[in-house]
This record gives C-alpha cells, structure tokens and sequence, in this order.
C-alpha cells in the first residue's frame, strides 16, 4: 500500500513540474535511484542472515 502512496506522491509531484523547465523528470530518476539503494540494503542484510542461520550457527 505505501509503495502506490509513492508512486501516485512521484506522479503527482512530476505532473507538477510540467511547469517549471527541466525539473519534470529529477523525481522519477531519485525515486528509482533509491529504490535500487534500497534492494541492494535489503540484500546485503538478507545474505547476513543467511551466513548467520546457515554458516555460524
């Protein structure tokens, strides 16, 4: 459900600066730059379980 909250926040803020010269566009590229931040977190944390589950205990 938060992830439609962002996404329709990415479209309405794009829609928005339709208005203003060559700033349509900066939003989407941050919103998808932080999401891949985000996944390679995610896995980073998630092969630390794995190696603390499976490797150390």
């Amino acid at each position: 459900m938060m992830e439609i909250w962002a996404v329709a926040f990415v479209v309405l803020c794009e829609y928005s600066g339709r208005e203003v010269d060559e700033a349509s566009g900066w939003i989407t590229f941050v919103y998808l730059i932080l999401h891949a931040y985000a996944a390679v977190i995610l896995g980073v944390m998630r092969l630390l379980v794995w190696l603390w589950q499976y490797v150390i205990a």
